[in-house]
């Protein structure tokens, strides 16, 4: 193969003075000489500025505006030169999602390119996956244990937003009963409205067996159709057990593995879709020790507070509802969950919180049963970190977010919970309400944000603490804190406006 040139012919940039150079191409090249030689003016105001210039024509006018523009250089030609890039290490951009990849839009190309040209593997084996037949599909599901319980599903609608009327008045018309929308069964008989501006994942149930001799030819049948609906996928819910998916296209025959079939969204920086389940795509997981965080009580004897913080505990323990009311207009109820209730009483808890030494107790509600008005008065963080010019108000249902008003922060608010496109960022995970107004944290905990006598209501579950199928659901969370709290156990009043008022409560007092 011959030698590759990069050519160089008049070159008058700066203090060059008509230079004509031959440079090999796929060495490494250095210059030298003295200050004012003309090095720099050579490699970069003639080779990179010509070599970005031509770079630059190839990118989307919306690629550019990111891209300092160089002027081309003086020099009569230069023949042999790819396009080359550059960009200022500087960059204000803090995302760790942008890269020189994404910011140059090259990252689009390259995920197609993976997409098409990749070669899926087994995770857990490291073999080549090849696509699954019918008969294989079958032989699999009859491995399992005699007498379980299956469903099959046809997943139709994947990670997409709106209605989706279409497809649902398809499937009754066709005869289905049943569907799965966002893991929640319905009735097709039933009117199911979905919220438009929200991903959904729709499954029709084609399906339901029992594992046992001599159903090979229903269970046959029955993936066909499946595969027919859903153009290749199957996912098998077992009850009692992991789903189990199933692919026409990839599948592992020795572990039983089945993955989607590559996409370009599988590699997108800013879609959920093949992203890391433990850092959801950013590289890294936000962690704390306890044993570096600092923590101050202000005018509070730990023991009386003990003492009290038990008693509060004990009444809550025993509860079965829940309600909170604020004079800024929040009034909600709903059911405790005695399970997974969890309690920050000053050392005695069942789960060692950080901010356990400040009178604080947390509460896990029933999943689903949260209902009424939110209305954060006081710190919200993220996206603020402060108290809201005018205060957001949250209409929740079935223990999810309907609708977000206020100010101009309300609707910052809303786009915030919004642009997860993240169901599990629009569900109340649990409730914290402390009756220590003398204790004051530093370190970890914002100081504006513990305001006491009032409710911390957290939104998203990703705390290990919160009720299950909760735990984990959501890929961020955020907490908003309502001022002057009343709260009723058992439609018991224990605080009012931030004060205790029960008797039983008052007497202990620290």
């Amino acid at each position: 193969m011959p030698k590759q040139y990069i050519k160089i012919r008049g070159a008058n940039e700066h203090n060059l003075k008509n230079i004509s150079v031959d440079i090999p191409r796929n060495e490494l090249v250095v210059l030298t000489g003295l200050s004012g030689s003309g090095k720099s003016s050579l490699a970069f105001d003639t080779i990179y500025a010509e070599g970005q210039r031509r770079y630059m024509e190839s990118l989307s006018s919306y690629a550019r505006q990111f891209l300092g523009q160089m002027e081309k250089p003086e020099v009569e030609s230069i023949e042999g030169l790819s396009p080359a890039i550059s960009i200022d290490q500087k960059s204000t951009n803090r995302n760790p999602r942008s890269t020189v990849g994404t910011v140059t839009e090259i990252y689009d190309y390259m995920r197609l390119l993976y997409a098409r040209i990749g070669i899926p593997h087994c995770p857990k084996c490291g073999r080549e996956i090849h696509k699954q037949t019918i008969d294989q599909m079958v032989d699999q599901i009859m491995a399992m244990p005699e007498r379980t319980k299956i469903q099959l599903l046809a997943p139709v609608v994947r990670g997409r937003k709106g209605e989706h009327v279409k497809v649902l008045e398809q499937a009754r018309k066709s005869g289905y009963m049943r569907v799965r929308i966002d893991g929640n069964l319905y009735e097709l008989s039933e009117e199911i409205k979905l919220e438009k501006n929200i991903k959904h994942n729709i499954d029709i149930i084609v399906d339901r067996l029992v594992v046992k001799a001599g159903i090979e030819n229903r269970l046959t049948d029955s993936i066909e159709t499946v595969m027919s609906l859903s153009n290749g996928l199957m996912t098998v819910d077992v009850i009692g057990g992991e789903p189990v998916n199933f692919s026409q296209s990839f599948s592992c025959p020795d572990c039983g593995i089945s993955i989607d079939e590559v996409e370009p969204r599988s590699f997108s920086f800013n879609n959920p879709f093949g992203a890391c389940p433990e850092c959801f795509g950013l590289g890294y997981k936000m962690e704390f020790d306890e044993d570096l965080m600092i923590r101050t009580i202000g005018h509070v004897e730990t023991p009386k507070l003990q003492v009290f913080m038990r008693k509060v505990a004990e009444l809550t323990r025993s509860a079965k509802t829940m309600r909170v009311t604020t004079p800024a207009g929040c009034d909600v109820s709903f059911e405790i969950d005695p399970v997974h209730y969890v309690a920050c009483d000053c050392g005695d808890a069942t789960f060692p919180a950080v901010h356990m030494l400040t009178g604080q107790i947390n509460v896990v509600p029933r999943f689903g049963s949260i209902q009424g008005t939110i209305v954060f008065d006081g710190s919200v963080t993220p996206p603020f970190g402060h108290a809201p010019a005018t205060p957001i108000r949250l209409t929740v249902k079935d223990g999810v977010i309907q609708k977000v008003e206020g100010g101009e922060e309300a609707a910052i608010y809303d786009k915030y919970l919004r642009d997860f496109d993240d169901p599990g960022m629009l569900k109340m995970a649990h409730i914290a309400y402390g009756f220590n107004p003398g204790a004051k944290l530093t370190g970890n905990i914002v100081e504006d944000e513990r305001v006491w006598g009032s409710t911390e209501w957290g939104i998203g579950y990703v705390s290990n603490i919160d009720a299950p199928p909760c735990g984990q659901d959501a890929v961020s969370h955020t907490d908003g804190i309502c001022l002057n709290s009343s709260v009723w156990l058992d439609g018991v009043q224990i605080m009012d406006e931030g004060k205790i008022v029960l008797p039983e409560l008052v007497a202990l007092l620290p």
